[in-house]
């Protein structure tokens, strides 16, 4: 696969899985990202966890877009570990660790929106996006305008128990933004 810019492969945490089906969007993930994305297995049991209280995120578990990667080299358990305890719980931040150590392992850009999962993953090389980033591309290739972009920036914010905290908080400021994204 491919991991050019406008190909580029990628490896999801839970956050911006969460947030584009908590908002209805996760179709935009789908459409841009089916076959050259994957999930961890760690991931997919966060998910798993959370459709209780969340109905709307069994859409994601099994879906046909992305590819489930498991952690089975000795050199990645040893790093996931590793991660873990450098966070200090080990039942925490599973998917963050797990789409650090196999978009380390295989190039992908992973997507993570926790800023400690983000600091870690440039610390390990990795390179990262986040919700808004995709976001932001989906506005500035044309997928998406700049109403519809914001639209669902505001939306995931509002997520009421666990939503979005963004950064941005003006539509000049995710205007800004999506000029700048890479």
């Amino acid at each position: 696969m491919s991991n050019t810019r406008e190909g580029r492969v990628l490896i999801f945490d839970t956050s911006c899985l969460n947030y584009f089906a908590r908002t209805d969007n996760l179709s935009l993930l789908e459409d841009r990202y089916q076959g050259r994305a994957f999930v961890p297995a760690e991931v997919i049991a966060e998910l798993e966890a959370g459709v209780d209280d969340h109905p709307e995120l069994a859409s994601i578990i099994g879906a046909g877009w992305y590819e489930v990667l498991r952690l089975e080299e000795p050199d990645d358990l040893i790093l996931f570990s590793n991660l873990l305890k450098r966070w200090g719980e080990a039942d925490r931040n599973r998917g963050e660790a797990a789409t650090i150590v196999l978009a380390k392992r295989y190039g992908y850009v992973a997507v993570i929106d926790d800023r400690v999962g983000r600091q870690a993953a440039e610390d390990s090389g990795v390179s990262i996006t986040g919700t808004i980033g995709i976001i932001a591309r989906m506005v500035r290739d044309g997928t998406l305008t700049d109403d519809e972009g914001w639209e669902i920036h505001q939306q995931m914010v509002s997520i009421k128990s666990g939503g979005f905290r963004s950064p941005i908080t003006s539509r000049a400021d995710f205007i800004n933004f999506v000029v700048g994204a890479d």
